[in-house]
């Protein structure tokens, strides 16, 4: 019988593994906002429909659509402009779940 010695894994590697898995973690809030049923509209564009990441025209308390890193601006201030996640027109005074401040 040969002898059996344990497997080292190098520190890197590991480290490496542990940030996927938090990451991948920490990923599957979002992904179950995201994902299940969508609007027709929404499922076309790959984004989320505005009733799932219940958005609102208005903001929630300091944050806003305008500050969040998801938003991108109108030719306007006050425009209307549009989000990487939430599909259709997004005020830049509204809010929803999918805010990330920016």
């Amino acid at each position: 019988m040969k002898n059996a010695q344990p497997r080292v894994i190098p520190r890197r590697q590991a480290l490496r593994a542990l940030a996927l898995t938090a990451g991948a973690a920490a990923a599957l809030p979002l992904a179950g906002l995201l994902g299940g049923s969508r609007a027709v509209a929404a499922e076309s564009s790959g984004k989320a429909s505005k009733a799932e990441v219940k958005y609102q025209d208005h903001p929630d308390g300091a944050a806003f659509c305008a500050n969040c890193a998801n938003f991108t601006p109108g030719p306007a201030p006050d425009a209307p402009g549009a989000c990487l996640v939430v599909a259709g027109e997004i005020s830049p005074k509204g809010w929803c779940l999918a805010y990330a401040a920016g």
